[in-house]
């Protein structure tokens, strides 16, 4: 039953994630076509959007688009959650550190113009540094998960390079990938009575959990890519410690001690691109007693005092029926021994041994 329901579990999480995977896999693939037909032009902002506004618009999913070309020159797409729709333009040649921000509500407005300081360089960001990597320009990169830093969400970026191998010249694009969707979804995923679904990351940081201090998103983000210990999810945390000293069995059911009561804890390996993630499922043992067998074992109980309750009368019964005639009997003795022969002899049994004595 434990094995069923927290293998059950599992599939709800791995299918939910590979649907998020797929969906960006799909999406990187008709990018990378794009590409091909010459559509992607860096110097033409306006149908960059055009192609782009839509695609973000009608995915909650994604949070924005980058295009990148060469060292020093990126374009990126994003909206923010009052609408407005952001470019931001890095050419690190020309402005240095500097980024040019343009805000504009629909793609017919003139933007505003502003600039942002600080220290911006595509060429760091992993999933830069991923894609230019890749073997083969039909793979893609998948980052580490990370927090936003407008949005402070919890994300990943997909990253392909779609052509070019020096990297003067290589040009690459990506997606950030919002993981709070995924995480809401991960809070409503059930097992057993007092159970705990999680998706943590290779390092054992929160991807998103299920508990009973989550229920929000502002918990799921004060949670996500923190330890289970740092984050109060302490069953969570107790299954991993004792996972990881048993080094990382996958896919079996363990057990274990947590406040003087047995627990069970169950995890395996969703694989994504070029990383994983790992699902782990953490439940009382005593959830997994089918509630028919818990009514079965009241009833049981109240059979069993019944049946003694009957014994005990039948005992009483059977116990008086041979007591009585002997007590008679018993009485009739001290008669005779006393001489007194003027009545007869009273005692009456249907017992084969009480009536040869009388």
């Amino acid at each position: 039953i434990a094995t069923g329901e927290m293998r059950q579990a599992v599939a709800q999480v791995e299918g939910e994630f590979k649907s998020m995977v797929g969906q960006a896999d799909r999406l990187l693939e008709t990018v990378r076509g794009w590409a091909q037909l010459g559509e992607l032009d860096l110097n033409d902002m306006r149908a960059f959007n055009r192609l782009f506004l839509p695609v973000l618009a009608s995915r909650p999913l994604l949070n924005s688009a980058y295009r990148s070309e060469g060292r020093v020159r990126q374009l990126q797409l994003v909206q923010r959650l009052d609408g407005i729709w952001i470019n931001r333009l890095t050419d690190v040649v020309k402005w240095g550190p500097k980024r040019r921000e343009l805000t504009w509500r629909e793609l017919s407005d003139t933007p505003r113009e502003s600039w942002l300081a600080g220290e911006y360089d595509p060429r760091v960001r992993p999933w830069y540094i991923g894609a230019l990597g890749l073997a083969r320009d039909t793979d893609k990169y998948w980052s580490d998960p990370y927090i936003f830093s407008a949005s402070k969400d919890p994300g990943i970026t997909a990253s392909v390079r779609l052509g070019g191998t020096n990297p003067d010249e290589v040009r690459i694009f990506a997606f950030d990938i919002k993981l709070l969707h995924l995480s809401r979804f991960i809070s409503t995923v059930k097992v057993g009575g007092r159970g705990r679904t999680a998706l943590l990351t290779n390092k054992g940081s929160l991807v998103g959990v299920r508990a009973p201090n989550m229920r929000t998103d502002d918990e799921i983000r004060k949670a996500v890519l923190k330890m289970p210990a740092e984050s109060g999810v302490k069953k969570v945390a107790d299954a991993w410690e004792r996972w990881e000293a048993g080094s990382r069995p996958y896919s079996q059911v363990q057990r274990f001690e947590a406040e003087g009561e047995a627990w069970l804890a169950w995890f395996q390996s969703a694989q994504f691109g070029n990383g994983h993630f790992i699902v782990a499922v953490v439940a009382p043992e005593n959830d997994f007693l089918p509630a028919a067998l818990r009514r079965a074992a009241w009833l049981l109980a109240l059979l069993l005092a019944a049946v003694a309750a009957v014994g005990l009368a039948l005992g009483a019964i059977v116990a008086r029926r041979f007591s009585a005639p002997l007590e008679s009997l018993a009485a009739e003795s001290r008669r005779l021994g006393e001489m007194t022969l003027d009545q007869p002899i009273s005692t009456r049994s249907g017992l084969r041994e009480v009536a040869t004595l009388i």
